[in-house]
Parts: C-alpha cells; sequence; structure tokens
C-alpha cells in the first residue's frame, strides 16, 4: 500500500501522511490508496468521495491543537499554515453515516480542500495542483 500525503490545496503545506495517520472511510475502514483515487462507491456510503475520516489516535500535532482547544467537543480545523478551512470534528453528536450502519468517525477533512500525493515526497511539488501517483517500476 503506497503511502498519502495530505496537503493543502490553498498553500501546499503538508498536513499529513496515511503511514501516520490512516485514512479512514465513513464505514470506519482503512482506505488503500487506490480508494483515493477512484472510490468503490457500491460497497460504501457516499460520502467516502467527499471526505476522508479520522479516529483519535495518530493524529497529527496541529489536529490535536485544535482538538485541544476545543476541549475535544466539536470544531473546524483549519491550515495550520494559512487558515483555510479543511474540515471539521465533533464527538458530541455521534452522526450516522447515511445508510445508517455505522457511526462516523468523528473528525473528517474534505477531500476538495486538499490535494493528495502518492508515495514519493519528490512528486509532491509545489506546483502540483491535481492528484499524482507513482508509476510501479
Amino acid at each position: 500500500m503506497a503511502s498519502v500525503t495530505l496537503k493543502c490545496r490553498k498553500c501546499r503545506f503538508p498536513l499529513l501522511n496515511s503511514s501516520k495517520t490512516p485514512l479512514l472511510s465513513v464505514h470506519n475502514e482503512y482506505v488503500q490508496s487506490e480508494v483515493v483515487l477512484k472510490p468503490n462507491i457500491e460497497n460504501d456510503c457516499t460520502r467516502i468521495k467527499d471526505e476522508f475520516f479520522f479516529q483519535e489516535n495518530g493524529l497529527p500535532q496541529w489536529v490535536v491543537q485544535k482538538l485541544d482547544e476545543a476541549n475535544w467537543l466539536r470544531g473546524k480545523l483549519n491550515c495550520p499554515k494559512c487558515s483555510a478551512r479543511l474540515g471539521a470534528f465533533d464527538f458530541v453528536t455521534g452522526q450516522r453515516c447515511p445508510c445508517s450502519k455505522l457511526v462516523v468517525p468523528p473528525i473528517h477533512i474534505v477531500k476538495s480542500k486538499i490535494d493528495c500525493c502518492f508515495e514519493s515526497p519528490a512528486l509532491c511539488g509545489a506546483n502540483s495542483s491535481h492528484v499524482i501517483e507513482k508509476t510501479p517500476d
């Protein structure tokens, strides 16, 4: 499984790496790098194509800081560099996914607010504006 780095779409600040902070679907399942490019909507709710979800373990420091500021209740996630809104968290409500099977993980980032870069940091240059995937050798 290739590692995925999420960067702010506005300023390209590296937000997190999937090898340290696993990406989850709305059903709390690990998202593989192939699903980042082409989500399997038949096997998951439609929110997977719009958002990445996270559990509270293994989060980057900037997210933990936002959670601490809001006393781990609810709030918005902004880029630590440019303050662009990226997502939100809600530990109070416990929302269910659209199919009503499971409770949605409490932290999410909206895919349209980030760029996904795969495997090699060299492939994620400052001028990249779309998803890049490393080709197999």
